[in-house]
């Protein structure tokens, strides 16, 4: 079985993470390539996908990396975590320079975008629910927003703030967002049976701006059992 080379006249190189690997275990191209007893120029190759990586090669690679072949030759995007929920329904957005990124044997496309909620869909959990980040940069409300779990930027008196909402529309250009509260929240306002995401008891912002929103994708109540890893700068 070949991974197709795309590189050449007719097309780009193959992605793969055969050179992050090599970074990662501390190790260098000419190390692998002595090891494997073929030339630095071959690795250096099959690492920019100039040439056509074979899963033999792959396996080659990753019996020595001590990874598995998929590892080597599925290119990983990682994901931008923008911000995290720490208590409340206000989301602290990270600066561009501070953002942290989850990686795994998962790929998003690269314009979706994370936020890490502590405590909030599972108790003792910090999830990661998962977001188009296209209507954040156009500032933009998505229509699929409006009634769904979302983040939301709004504006009100003066005052902006990220939340993780329901947006509906409740005048011209006006908006009430139902806001969510965490499980712990969710926990002690409940007053029988185990406490929903969608409650009765959700308090809302009324008649507010809203800049953009963005419904959330989907979720992973545990990162880190599904091989996912955060990293800080």
């Amino acid at each position: 079985m070949n991974i197709i080379n795309l590189n050449g006249p007719s097309g780009m190189a193959q992605g793969n993470n055969l050179k992050k690997i090599i970074k990662q275990k501390g190790t260098t191209l000419r190390e692998v390539a002595d090891t494997l007893g073929v030339r630095p120029e071959t690795v250096s190759r099959h690492c920019t996908g100039y040439n056509r990586m074979t899963i033999e090669d792959a396996t080659r690679y990753a019996e020595h990396l001590g990874v598995s072949p998929e590892a080597i030759y599925v290119e990983q995007i990682p994901l931008d975590i923008i911000g995290h929920l720490p208590e409340g329904n206000v989301v602290q957005m990270y600066p561009s320079n501070e953002m942290p990124t989850m990686s795994g044997m998962i790929s998003y496309p690269r314009h979706f975008k994370g936020i890490t909620l502590k405590d909030y869909l599972v108790n003792n959990v910090t999830s990661v629910g998962i977001f188009d980040g296209t209507p954040i940069k156009n500032k933009e409300i998505d229509p699929v927003s409006k009634g769904a779990i979302s983040l939301c930027e709004y504006k009100n008196n003066g005052k902006r703030e990220v939340v993780l909402g329901i947006p509906f529309e409740s005048d011209i250009d006006l908006y009430r967002i139902k806001l969510i509260d965490s499980f712990l929240k969710r926990m002690k306002t409940e007053r029988e049976g185990q406490p929903q995401l969608i409650s009765k008891h959700m308090q809302s912002l009324e008649d507010v701006e809203l800049i953009w929103s963005t419904p959330m994708l989907g979720s992973i109540h545990y990162p880190n059992l599904m091989g996912f890893e955060i990293e800080y700068p």
